[in-house]
């Protein structure tokens, strides 16, 4: 059986103990090597409001901020979410994920191999408390412990969501190896599996007896076959279990068997012997654990400090592997003035970069230590330690160190006169892993862009290109030569290929075929330039240079003749033997000979003037036209009472018009027709028409005689007539039926017809046979519009006739103004006055009578007795209600008072009311005061309050996590206490008065609000309890309380 090893009262303990993994976090390290890069250290610490993370740069050529500092050094500063622990960098060093234990969240940055790109991208909200992180080897699933003993897997590509995995305790480390997950448990001693695939706890592997074990640190060795775990419990504070061999066997079948479980071998780590344990308590408390990129080292991070000499056992140990040997490093600087600041600097996290560095997070240092163990100092022979001032204290848990993001050289080359523009730009011609960059090529002025080659193919003058490796890329330009063609006279030249789309320019070597075309007037004679000498119609020319043709054309001309109408044209001389074509120079003399039924008008084209000889010189193509016109006659004729009139007249050709001319003709009616409609050459109902001459042709015009309709109104009426009258003075056509509709006004009735109309009936038919007259009769009758204003009504007597509420005139009514249950008659308005609820209406005209009725208001008085108000509800207006209206009262005592009853119109001590205005009512609310309760006094008292306080806080973030710990050490020192000296020899033993006093340093500390140095007092106290118990025979200390 193993000899306990008490840990000093100034170590800070595990989660177990004080409910924070302050001091111990376990630091892994998850590598992107990129060769030529410089790491990055992620390093996370708490601050005011939201946690911060420092980006250490170990780049020699690194700019640091501060002035006379070199590198590594803090180069920016990120706000991540609230109380950050564990970092992790995924594998690809492009992202790194901290665990946020306050807010229960999880802060992304993004990595950039430039430090001033780094940023946080996002917050992703998980369970409570998350601690420890770790990101699979696939970049894709991000694993975080939880301190309700679970872990959250986090689904890098569905971040939104993520699932939870029970494993149970307390889960502290993490690191993922291959396809498996290990998470220590420091409440049942043992490490976890799970499962990547299927997200399932496959083992449990016990690595200590609890409660004395307490596994935090892991790490995996790089081919993921062994992994190492740090024990920081007491019991085995001074050594480092190493799982191996069947670590990772996934066969069901060896779970539960005891004798397959996997080899644990221990490793010392402090530099004295495990048994018997140091005499002076130097406990090295192993906490974090990184290995060398090789394999080959371990590196633990210890944490402890000497209780009676105070020193600072801050250290690093180096195990190497392959003989077990050891080798220390210092690291860390004290802050505190005295033991009781905890001059220890605590260096808990520790992780290695690729290129082999150390960094080691000392917390209450509030640094980071950067050594190379290959670089010595010549005086020690020991490796030389950098520590640098990070401004907090630093909590940082998980693989917190990366080369960065990847970077692959673009070389671009160009063939020809061109290049090659690149976007995104790069000064080094280094891109990050991933980045898409589009190549443009662009050619000079000579050239044509032609092909790619490399990493692009195509002869598309842009490619993408992903940067996943180094690409080289070459793109391939073509000069081109103008080839200028020119035709001197009517043709042209065709090039056999036709030119690219350079501005007519052809690809060196190109051979062309140039075939030369007369116009319709000309013919080919010669070629000059590039083509001299050659007579035939084509001609080849390679393009090796900038190249011009020239073609010669000889011209002829057409002469086209046209005459327009009856007529012919004769020309002298005829032309020549080519389709109608007279050589150039040639005159020709054109004569206009008109048919029998025309006469030449004039000359067009070439020619101009109404002679009918003209003369042509021929010195290009020409055209003549000789225009001839018809003659053709109009006749006019009118039936009924009516004239036609044309313009223009006719010429003097017997009435005739020339063709096309466009005669306008007009139909005028005698003074008792209208005219009615064309027929003939024209058409419709309107009095004009036009006629184009275009043949011999006739028109006739038709005319209608009119006769009157008067129409007469007797009283309030209308008469409407269907159809309506004529344009003539309201007359219609003979022989028209029009029908007659007597319509009455709004306050009158039809009572006949007279004239032309006979009867009641409202309708009349008229048939127009000559002028006639008719008359209609109306009688009126009036309304009578009767408005109650309010709850109230008017009764009339008699009752209105049929047609809508009207009277005839003359008629006498009585009206009688009745008020509502709730309103009292205020006075008549309109054709009544005065405030007697009846009144009398003659109906001589339309006639309108207004009854005001009133509404019943009440008075709600309110008052208070005590310190207090009355809530109403709803407000009164002009401080009345109206009847029957419901009122809300609510009673809202003022601070220090309480609501005592209602009186008058409300009684009762419920603090609400509802009143019923039927009357004017009073109600009155009475308070009474409700004194403080006293404050405590004493330092017990206070203890006894805060326990009060925190036991009914149904809050979980309501009070400090370090006072509800402080309190539960608090209550099991007493109990402790209080049995040791209760047992013979107890009290005089004198371990008793130092653990007596211990507890009182605590109570004073928590009174103080130094709840983590309470914390610490009251575990000596309850500890030495425990051990002067112990040493009674017969005497079981009570279990670990931690």
């Amino acid at each position: 059986m193993k000899t306990k090893c008490p840990l000093p009262k100034e170590f800070s303990g595990t989660r177990r103990v004080s409910g924070m993994v302050l001091g111990l976090l376990v630091l892994l390290l998850s590598t992107a090597s990129v060769a030529g890069a410089a790491p990055f250290a992620f390093v996370s610490y708490p601050s005011t409001g939201s946690g911060r993370v420092a980006v250490i740069d170990s780049d020699p050529n690194a700019v640091c901020p501060v002035a006379g500092q070199t590198p590594p050094c803090v180069v920016k500063t990120l706000v991540v979410g609230v109380s950050p622990v564990g970092v992790a960098v995924n594998p690809a060093g492009t992202f790194a994920y901290v665990a946020n234990a306050g807010d229960n969240s999880v802060s992304v940055i993004r990595i950039s191999n430039n430090p001033s790109d780094i940023t946080v991208v996002r917050s992703i909200l998980v369970g409570f408390g998350p601690w420890g992180v770790a990101v699979s080897p696939d970049n894709a699933k991000v694993y975080v412990g939880l301190s309700d003993g679970s872990v959250a897997v986090i689904d890098v590509n569905n971040s939104d969501h993520y699932t939870v995995i029970p494993v149970g305790g307390m889960p502290n480390g993490i690191v993922a190896a291959g396809s498996r997950v290990y998470v220590s448990d420091a409440t049942n001693s043992q490490v976890v599996v799970i499962d990547g695939p299927t997200q399932s706890v496959i083992r449990k592997i016990s690595v200590g007896a609890p409660p004395n074990s307490d596994p935090m640190g892991l790490v995996a060795n790089p081919s993921w076959t062994r992994v190492y775990v740090t024990d920081i419990g007491f019991d085995m504070g001074c050594l480092i279990d190493v799982l191996e061999g069947s670590v990772i066997d996934t066969n069901p079948a060896l779970v539960d068997d005891p004798r397959n479980n996997p080899v644990v071998q221990t490793l010392v780590i402090d530099p004295y012997p495990l048994n018997p344990c140091p005499t002076d308590n130097t406990g090295a408390a192993p906490s974090g654990i990184a290995m060398s990129p090789d394999g080959s080292r371990l590196y633990v991070a210890n944490n402890a400090v000497n209780p009676d000499t105070h020193e600072a056992l801050n250290k690093v140990t180096i195990i190497t592997l392959s003989d077990g040997s050891r080798a220390y490093v210092g690291v860390g600087t004290t802050r505190g003035p005295s033991p009781f600041v905890s001059p220890s600097p605590s260096s808990i996290g520790i992780a290695t970069d690729p290129t082999g560095r150390v960094y080691v997070a000392n917390e209450l240092a509030g640094t980071v230590s950067v050594f190379d163990p290959s670089v010595l100092d010549p005086s020690t022979n020991a490796p030389v330690v950098k520590t640098i001032d990070i401004g907090g204290q630093p909590l940082v848990f998980g693989a917190f160190t990366t080369a960065g993001p990847p970077q692959f050289m673009l070389t671009l080359t160009t063939a020809g006169g061109g290049s090659i523009a690149a976007l995104p730009t790069s000064v080094t011609g280094k891109y990050e892993a991933g980045t898409e960059v589009i190549l443009t090529a662009t050619p000079d002025g000579d050239s044509q862009f032609a092909s790619w080659s490399g990493a692009c193919s195509g002869t598309v003058a842009t490619c993408k290109v992903t940067m996943d490796a180094a690409k080289s890329v070459t793109a391939t330009f073509t000069a081109q030569y103008a080839l200028v063609l020119t035709p001197i006279g009517d043709g042209s030249i065709a090039a056999v290929p036709a030119p690219g789309p350079l501005a007519g320019k052809y690809p060196a070597g190109t051979e062309v075929t140039l075939t030369a075309t007369p116009g319709g007037s000309s013919a080919f004679s010669s070629w000059s330039g590039a083509c001299s000498g050659i007579t035939v119609a084509t001609c080849k020319v390679t393009m090796d240079a900038a190249t011009s043709v020239t073609a010669t054309f000889t011209a002829q001309y057409a002469l086209v003749l046209t005459p327009i109408g009856d007529g012919s044209i004769a020309a002298v001389p005829d032309p020549g033997p080519l389709a109608g074509k007279y050589p150039a120079g040639t005159e020709v003399t054109l004569t206009a000979t008109p048919g029998s039924s025309s006469a030449f008008t004039s000359w067009s084209g070439a020619c101009s003037g109404t002679v009918a000889t003209c003369k042509v010189t021929m010195d290009a193509a020409k055209s003549v036209t000789a225009t001839f016109t018809a003659q053709y006659a109009l006749a006019l004729t009118t039936l009924g009472d009516g004239t036609i009139a044309a313009a223009p007249a006719p010429g003097p050709l017997a009435g005739k018009y020339p063709t096309g001319t466009e005669v306008t003709l007009t139909a005028t009616p005698g003074s008792s027709s209208v005219f009615t409609s064309w027929s003939g050459a024209c058409s419709g109902t309107v009095a004009t028409c036009k006629v184009t001459m275009d043949a011999a042709k006739s028109v006739t015009a038709t005319f209608t005689a009119q006769y009157a309709l008067a129409l007469t109104m007797v009283g309030d009426g209308s008469i409407a007539a269907v159809p309506a009258p004529g344009p003539l003075a309201g007359k219609y056509p003979a022989g028209t039926a029009v029908t007659l509709t007597a319509t009455p006004g709004p306050s009158s009735v039809f009572t006949g017809w007279s004239g032309a109309c006979s009867g009641t009936v409202a309708t009349c038919t008229v048939p127009m046979s000559a002028p006639k007259n008719v008359t209609a009769t109306f009688t009126a009758q009036y309304a009578l519009v009767l408005t109650p204003i309010g709850d109230g009504s008017i009764t009339a007597a008699p009752a209105p006739g049929p047609l809508a509420g009207k009277y005839p005139a003359g008629t006498a009514v009585t009206l009688t103004a009745t008020p509502g249950p709730s309103s009292v008659f205020t006075g008549w308005s309109g054709a009544c006055s005065g405030t007697v609820a009846t009144c009398n209406v003659t109906i001589d005209a339309a006639k309108s009578v207004t009854a005001t009725f009133a509404a019943q208001e009440f008075t709600l008085t309110l008052t208070t007795e005590g310190s207090g108000s009355i809530g109403v509800a709803p407000s009164p207006t002009a401080g009345k209600y109206a009847a029957g209206l419901k009122v809300n009262l609510q009673a809202n005592p003022n601070a220090g008072s309480k609501f005592g009853n209602w009186s008058g119109d409300c009684s009762g001590a419920v603090d609400t009311c509802q009143v019923t205005m039927s009357t004017n009512k009073n109600v009155k609310a009475s308070f009474v005061a409700v004194p403080p309760p006293p404050p405590p006094t004493t330092c017990d008292d206070k203890i006894k309050d805060l326990q009060q306080k925190v036991a009914a806080s149904k809050s979980p973030w309501r009070y400090d996590h370090q006072l509800k710990q402080a309190l539960k050490m608090y209550s099991a020192a007493s109990v402790e206490l209080a049995r040791a000296k209760a047992k013979p020899g107890g009290e005089s033993d004198r371990r008793f008065a130092r653990a007596l006093k211990d507890f009182n340093d605590g109570k004073a500390a928590l009174c103080q609000g130094q709840y983590w140095r309470a914390h610490r007092e009251f575990w000596s106290a309850y500890y030495i309890a425990r051990e002067i118990l112990k040493s009674h025979p017969g005497v079981a200390a009570r279990g670990d309380r931690r």
